[in-house]
């Protein structure tokens, strides 16, 4: 099943994903000269996989990379899954840590 979410840094606008089954999506924040963090990155989704809408919006941690490369190296302290969560029959999706 594919799933549609949206992201975003700080007070930016909401971007749209669609993630398709069994995909990695990274989202990375590149640092201007002489900055040490980025902003906080929220995910909002759906959550109630029925013809309900039941919308969550998460603050994810973030974790500094040892390259500039987004799909490289992402520390797994940074690293989550959108799975059903369990006992649901899959009409609700979660947000976990890996």
């Amino acid at each position: 099943m594919t799933i549609d979410y949206t992201y975003r840094w700080g007070e930016a606008d909401w971007r749209r994903i669609n993630l398709q089954p069994n995909h990695t999506e990274s989202h990375c924040w590149r640092y201007e000269s002489g900055a040490t963090s980025s902003p906080r990155l929220q995910i909002r989704l759906d959550v109630d996989m029925s013809r309900e809408t039941a919308w969550k919006t998460y603050d994810l941690p973030r974790a500094q990379s040892a390259t500039n490369r987004c799909s490289a190296a992402i520390p797994n302290s940074s690293v989550f899954d959108i799975s059903y969560q369990t006992g649901t029959q899959e009409r609700y999706i979660v947000v976990t840590h890996r």
